[in-house]
């Protein structure tokens, strides 16, 4: 049978009992969690359960204790009944119907092993037919183009692409309802796309489908702007090379559907190349996008912004969604693998509006100077590090001094190149990092992360219900606020559970952090409301302060009681000395006064377990009524004497 631990975060009776005695306002109503009563005494704890939001108030989540198996601790399990949002691949065309059989006729398969198509004068053109070695070749100067194309199957083998234009007031292509094309070019092909356009605004549109198969560069690309208002579209580019779509002044998606699969980027806009800088912009509005790429799948030198769709993205050897200027995603599902960072910019990154992100990445998941994460739907990030095993060279009898042993196998330390070999170090794997603050509001947000699932220099916590699971920290920041009366944060595993070198402050929420070391750790660290379920000390260094002056705080440690600042409330403080309570996995009966809970212990507390209680009013004490001996089911029932405790009966349960 497997081990299993019970985090209890919601023992909220507990809290409202003594709300009214600390003069604070009572907290929420929490969920029924098949508590039972007996007499006057109440249980909080039982099997856990799914987590629900009201839709009619999206920060009001209804949180029921977790259960987690603590043998392999996942925020991924906790989130397992609302990740199947990302499930859903429900896309509905919003473009425009479309009727020009008023056009003037192009057939293409007039000349169809070598015809070229001039036009010059503006106007509407509907093309048609199959050709194995054609272009089209718009120039008309101040003239608006549109391209009707209506089952064209068109290869160009000359060294052009399949359409090309060029110095026109504007060009138009729209995909006939109901039909399909395709367009192609040739390895010989001059310019930087199979379609083409220079100085001119480019759109697409329609309800029909387009497959575009480059053989030189990009699928579609304009020196200018780039809009899509529909279509449906299947693009492939070469590898190393080319962009699916590509506005170097900018590209919108107001509607369209799209399967990529790009050397390089799937969207690009933009342009860092030193010499020929110029800031784009890439705003989708909405889309259904599958992307598979070479280097990063949204790439803009400039913002990004989503309002709307469903992208998915595979990111082979680079960044998820990569901005130099602010992201922006809002009402949009949006699930990334990358090999880098799966978001990244130099500025901003905000998350809001009901969007889901699942992020899966072997660099950062978040990388940005702020993040914000106010969305009332679901985000999960995995990060983990990637090892490349060390083969070594003829001759060799040992690694060089850049590979290190790790878990028996010889990878490179840092990222570099080698000859052929280019692999990527443990360090940068973190979920959410930003240079200055983090700021989360609202959501179900879940992190497994290689190293520290939070990193920034402040971070804030008003709201949302988040689980973390890292082998680093949890949180590591100068300075943590917590406040918000549906604040939930559940550290399932961790190296240090909470470190703000300079101040941890807890004013409301209900926290439960399993550490291996330290529960929090800080210079300053203010508990002034809220319910904490601590399984490590309270760590304040030589130096520092602790102090608490409101809420409840249960702290399970081998450690003596915190020293409190002066006008600190007390604790209550009791100490088990028998190994066969201590042990992983057992449960103790932790009873307040009337109110009781039971938390499984998360570790083995080989020295002793200290058990510590405070709250601003005490009501009926505290004892410890029972723990689960490791070796069977017997039970040994104590209660608090003024000091340790005492065993008072034994019986064995059948």
């Amino acid at each position: 049978m497997k081990r299993r631990i019970a985090l209890l975060m919601a023992m909220l009776l507990v809290a409202l009992v003594f709300a009214s005695c600390n003069g604070n306002n009572p907290p929420p109503t929490p969920p029924s969690t098949g508590s039972e009563s007996t007499g006057s005494e109440q249980t909080t704890g039982g099997p856990g359960g799914d987590l629900v939001v009201d839709p009619e108030n999206p920060g009001n989540v209804d949180i029921t204790p977790p259960v987690v198996d603590y043998d392999t601790p996942s925020a991924l399990d906790e989130l397992e009944g609302a990740i199947n949002v990302f499930d859903d691949t429900t896309y509905t065309e919003k473009s425009t119907i479309y009727d020009y059989n008023q056009a003037t006729l192009v057939d293409v398969s007039k000349d169809a092993n070598n015809a070229s198509y001039p036009i010059s004068e503006g106007g509407i053109y509907r093309i048609t037919g199959t050709s194995a070695n054609g272009s089209i070749y718009i120039k008309a100067a101040d003239q608006d183009v549109t391209l009707v194309l209506a089952g064209v199957n068109l290869t160009s083998k000359f060294s052009a692409p399949a359409i090309y234009a060029e110095d026109c007031s504007s060009v138009t292509i729209i995909l006939a309802d109901g039909t399909e094309n395709y367009l192609a070019d040739g390895e010989k092909n001059g310019e930087t796309g199979v379609i083409r356009v220079r100085n001119c605004n480019l759109t697409m549109d329609g309800r029909g489908s387009l497959t575009i198969v480059s053989s030189h560069k990009h699928g579609i690309a304009n020196t200018k702007t780039l809009t899509v208002n529909g279509g449906t579209y299947n693009i492939t580019t070469p590898n190393d090379e080319g962009h699916a779509l590509y506005g170097k002044q900018g590209l919108t998606i107001n509607s369209g559907k799209f399967t990529i699969n790009a050397g390089k980027s799937g969207f690009k806009s933009g342009d860092d190349t030193v010499g020929e800088e110029e800031v784009g912009h890439i705003t989708i509005n909405y889309t259904y996008a599958d992307i598979t790429c070479g280097t990063n799948a949204i790439n803009c030198y400039g913002p990004v912004t989503i309002n709307g769709g469903i992208i998915k993205a595979n990111a082979k050897s680079g960044n998820g969604i990569d901005a130099s200027e602010n992201i922006l995603i809002q009402a949009a599902t949006v699930a990334i693998n990358s090999q880098k960072s799966a978001i990244t910019t130099d500025l901003d990154v905000i998350i809001e509006e009901g969007t889901s992100l699942k992020l899966e990445t072997t660099r950062n998941g978040i990388s940005a100077k702020n993040v914000t994460l106010s969305t009332s739907s679901v985000v999960y990030i995995s990060t983990q590090a990637m090892y490349v095993k060390y083969v070594p060279e003829e001759g060799e009898t040992t690694p060089p001094d850049r590979f290190v042993k790790i878990d028996g196998v010889y990878v490179e330390y840092n990222e570099e190149e080698h000859g052929t070999k280019t692999t990527y170090t443990r360090n940068n794997c973190k979920g959410i990092k930003a240079d200055e603050k983090v700021t989360i509001t609202a959501g179900i947000i879940g992190i497994d992360s290689y190293e520290d699932s939070i990193n920034c220099a402040d971070l804030e916590i008003s709201g949302g219900t988040i689980y973390v699971s890292t082998t680093g920290d949890g949180v590591e920041a100068n300075n943590v606020t917590i406040d918000g009366e549906y604040t939930a944060l559940t550290i399932l595993n961790s190296q240090k559970g909470i470190k703000g070198s300079s101040s941890v402050v807890v004013n409301n929420g209900i926290l439960t952090v399993n550490a291996v070391t330290d529960s929090i750790n800080s210079n300053s660290t203010e508990i002034k409301g809220g319910t904490l379920y601590l399984f490590d000390k309270i760590d304040k260094g030589k130096t520092g302060s602790t102090t608490v002056t409101g809420g409840i705080v249960i702290m399970l440690s081998t450690t003596a009681s915190p020293q409190l600042t002066s006008g600190s409330q007390g604790y209550l403080s009791r100490s088990l000395t028998k190994k066969d309570l201590c042990v992983f996995g057992a449960d103790v009966r932790i009873k307040v006064g009337n109110n009781v809970v039971i938390l499984k212990l998360p570790k083995d507390y080989t020295e002793k377990l200290a058990i510590y209680y405070s709250a601003s009013s005490l009501s009926g004490g505290l004892s410890v009524e029972y723990g689960v001996c490791e070796n069977g089911n017997k039970v040994n029932a104590y209660v608090s004497k003024g000091g340790d405790f005492t065993v008072i009966d034994s019986e064995v349960i059948e």
